[in-house]
């Protein structure tokens, strides 16, 4: 049985999870997915956490969890420079059940301080574009200065659905990365963290000569 990037999505996990090994037959196997709180709260990129996602797992957690449900952990991977997880979990008549201690974190403070230090790098352009247009860059909105959100001119996405169209309550206008829609832009903040260095690589072979800010930090 495989869920890619649903666990997060749900509201009950541990129902979820009960009923997905109830469905197993012994030896059934079980893959999970999901983004990997770890890497993106020693990245401190705020952003990650928005409504879409009613929750955030470690790897410890889903193993003791599942360990409950007589699944252990027999393989796993880690995918975008560690951003999401993959772990493979089996069935078994009776595991032996073990104890992960997890990892307990305090973040507010890195988190306001990687804010602060966007929007006082953002105070010195006034024409600022976001290059995404999913979860993330609406994410990215709610934590921007009023003066810095009033100089978002344009969002940049490769995705002909989404241009044309705005972002979330605002009227950024989403738009296909060309360099004639780049003409007045000085900054461009990249709001897809698993494409980060294929987008900075993508703006450069455009021409663009105005700053790029990534959000990554390891």
């Amino acid at each position: 049985m495989v869920f890619r990037h649903l666990l997060e999505h749900i509201y009950t996990p541990a129902l979820f999870l009960k009923e997905v090994v109830d469905l197993l037959e012994e030896d059934g196997l079980i893959y999970v997915e999901v983004p990997n709180i770890d890497e993106f709260i020693d990245n401190k990129r705020f952003y990650e956490i928005f409504n879409d996602h009613c929750g955030y797992y470690q790897k410890s957690v889903l193993i003791n969890h599942l360990s409950k449900l007589h699944c252990e952990l027999v393989d796993e991977l880690f995918l975008y420079e560690n951003q999401h997880m993959g772990l493979f979990f089996k069935k078994k008549k009776a595991t032996k059940q073990s104890y992960l201690t997890p990892r307990f974190y305090d973040f507010k403070k890195d988190f306001d301080e990687a804010i602060t230090k966007l929007n006082d790098e953002l105070k010195a352009y006034s024409n600022i574009a976001i290059y995404g247009a999913g979860a993330h860059a609406n994410s990215f909105l709610c934590f921007l200065s009023k003066q810095n959100l009033a100089n978002i001119q344009l969002c940049f996405d490769l995705d002909n659905r989404k241009q044309g169209k705005f972002l979330q309550h605002s009227n950024i206008a989403i738009k296909e990365p060309t360099l004639e829609h780049l003409q007045n832009i000085k900054a461009i903040i990249i709001a897809a963290p698993l494409y980060e260095e294929e987008i900075y690589k993508f703006l450069v072979s455009l021409g663009f000569k105005g700053k790029i800010i990534k959000t990554r930090i390891n």
